[in-house]
C-alpha cells in the first residue's frame, strides 16, 4: 500500500486507482490464513449476510500498473506472514 501511495505521489495523474490482487479471496480464506499463522484457537463464526452486504469484490490495480508502471511486489499471504511477524516481534 505505501509503495502504491508513493508512485502516485508527485505524478499529474487523476483520478482513482485500486490496490489489490485482482484474485478473489474469501473471508473464509483470509480467516484460515490468518489463524494458521497466527496459531490462533479461534473458530469460524458464521451467520446470516447482513442486509446490503457486499457479497464479491476482486480489485484491479491494472491502471495503476499501466498509467505508472506499479504492481504489488508481495502476494496476499506473503504479506500477512510480514505483517504477523511484525506484530509478534513488538510483543
Amino acid at each position: 500500500m505505501v509503495q502504491a501511495n508513493l508512485a502516485v505521489m508527485g505524478q499529474e495523474s487523476q483520478g482513482t486507482y485500486n490496490v489489490g490482487t485482482g484474485v478473489e479471496t474469501s473471508v473464509n480464506e483470509l480467516f484460515q490464513v490468518l489463524a494458521g499463522l497466527t496459531g490462533s484457537p479461534c473458530k469460524e463464526v458464521h451467520g446470516p449476510a447482513k442486509m446490503g452486504e457486499q457479497m464479491r469484490s476482486v480489485i484491479d490495480c491494472s491502471k495503476l500498473k499501466q498509467e505508472l508502471g506499479w504492481e504489488p511486489e508481495v502476494n496476499l499471504t506473503e504479506g500477512l506472514e510480514k505483517t504477523v511477524a511484525y506484530f509478534k516481534d513488538m510483543g
